[in-house]
């Protein structure tokens, strides 16, 4: 990279662990299977990145967490805002969705919250994000965009597609070191259910892959990944369920190295692009979504056979779930009367809240969810508070090359799933970790018009 520029943009980056210090449930993977944290494969982080122009700023956030509830981020926000003066709506604090890290967000059955470690958490976040704002130092930004193959798949696809992921990277160059940011759509779960330790999981690949290339910090930030999986978790999958997959530490390591190997070579090819923003604009909107009113809503007997079909269970009217399937016994995966158990608390627990929509009235169906937009040059960052699929954000590349789509953003809202390439998984039993409701079919289209729109008339 070339010396440093005169620039009217300046940028601070700051960074500090917030591994638990004690035992604490682990968030990801259902249903209750209380993973109870036992030890730290390596340490997880809050990180701040803070850009400003002389007209505007904006501080991104990244949590090596699953996720945060809209509730708490933007408690979150509101705090650092009144101590830096820098809009709420210019924050975004997202997360990586690691599966290994503690239970911080509203995931019926996946790890339960320790409000403890939120209100010692919302302190480290908010003085981190304090401190990646001052003394902020004149700043050169370059960006690189290519391909890494062989490393995920698509699971809603026939014959589980092999899929070519992009790697987005921006690089913020000043007198004092130069800082990546990342962005990677897969879901980053290469650990599994079993495992009960502290970790960024496949994460880590990345970070070694800077500090090879004498980045001085980085950042990483998780795309549309809602379908799309590291292929070591379809081959190494002890069941047909892909989160029960089981991975050794060495295993562990070796696919760590082997992504770090395809990132170093194919970080090689293209070139770096010039980013010279004359301004920040932050663009906010409220997007409502519509829950798709079942079938079954006002008739118990159906409800009853919904339920049957997508866990394969029998369910009593007056009892909720009374008879799970068992499982086939592997050595590879917990007990199968943890698994049962686990099953029937979520369909138990649902099937009642079901039951008591039914006698409500003027129930509102749908969500208002906010985005936000950044623009910086020709360089656009979309923040969703969504799991969504992969298509969402390739169609949005297609049309803005250097576009970056930060998911689990301001909250976790749910899957917005693509009608024609997704399994029934976040319609039926991922919605039932968000929502009473799954989404409506037509929500995928609805929001990708959306967003369209925004960018079309605003940038």
């Amino acid at each position: 990279m070339s010396s440093i520029y005169k620039s009217h943009l300046v940028s601070g980056f700051s960074s500090t662990i917030i591994s638990p210090k004690s035992q604490i449930e682990l968030g990801g993977f259902g249903y209750y299977l209380k993973r109870i944290n036992t030890g730290i494969l390596d340490d997880i982080f809050t990180k701040a990145l803070y850009i400003s122009t002389k007209d505007n700023a904006v501080l991104l956030i990244s949590n090596d967490l699953i996720g945060l509830t809209s509730k708490s981020a933007s408690s979150i926000a509101r705090e650092i805002s009144s101590k830096t003066e820098i809009p709420k709506e210019n924050i975004i604090i997202s997360c990586t969705h690691t599966h290994s890290a503690p239970a911080t967000a509203e995931l019926e059955g996946c790890g339960k919250i320790d409000n403890r470690y939120m209100q010692w958490l919302k302190t480290k976040i908010v003085k981190n994000a304090i401190k990646a704002t001052t003394n902020p130092s004149q700043t050169k930004i370059a960006f690189k965009k290519f391909k890494i193959e062989s490393f995920s798949f698509n699971k809603s696809l026939p014959q589980k597609t092999k899929k070519k992921q992009d790697v987005l990277l921006l690089s913020f160059e000043t007198p004092k070191n130069e800082i990546l940011l990342t962005q990677f759509s897969t879901h980053p779960v290469v650990l599994g259910n079993q495992f009960t330790v502290i970790s960024k999981d496949f994460l880590r690949a990345f970070y070694s892959f800077a500090n090879e290339n004498n980045f001085d910090k980085i950042i990483f930030f998780t795309g549309a990944c809602g379908e799309i999986l590291p292929d070591i978790v379809r081959k190494k999958a002890s069941t047909k369920s892909s989160g029960d997959s089981f991975i050794s530490k060495i295993l562990f390591k070796q696919e760590n190295e082997t992504l770090k190997k395809k990132l170093l070579k194919q970080y090689k090819t293209g070139r770096w692009e010039k980013i010279i923003p004359d301004h920040i604009k932050v663009i906010t909107r409220d997007i409502v979504l519509k829950f798709k009113i079942p079938s079954y809503y006002k008739d118990t007997e159906k409800m009853k056979h919904y339920f049957e079909s997508i866990f394969y269970d029998r369910v009593d009217l007056n009892k909720g779930l009374i008879r799970a399937v068992e499982e086939k016994k592997d050595p590879n995966v917990r007990k199968k009367e943890e698994r049962a158990k686990g099953v029937q608390k979520i369909i138990s627990t649902r099937f009642y809240q079901y039951k008591r929509q039914l006698k409500n009235k003027g129930i509102e169906f749908s969500s208002k969810i906010r985005s936000t937009i950044i623009q910086l040059g020709d360089v656009i960052i979309v923040a969703l508070p969504f799991e969504v699929t992969n298509k969402l954000e390739t169609t949005l590349r297609s049309l803005y090359p250097k576009l970056f789509l930060f998911c689990y953003t301001n909250g976790l809202e749910g899957y917005v799933y693509d009608p024609d390439e997704s399994t029934s998984y976040p319609r039926t039993r991922g919605s039932l970790l968000y929502n009473l409701f799954p989404f409506e079919k037509t929500s995928y289209n609805k929001l990708l018009s959306k967003i369209k729109k925004i960018l079309k008339f605003n940038l």
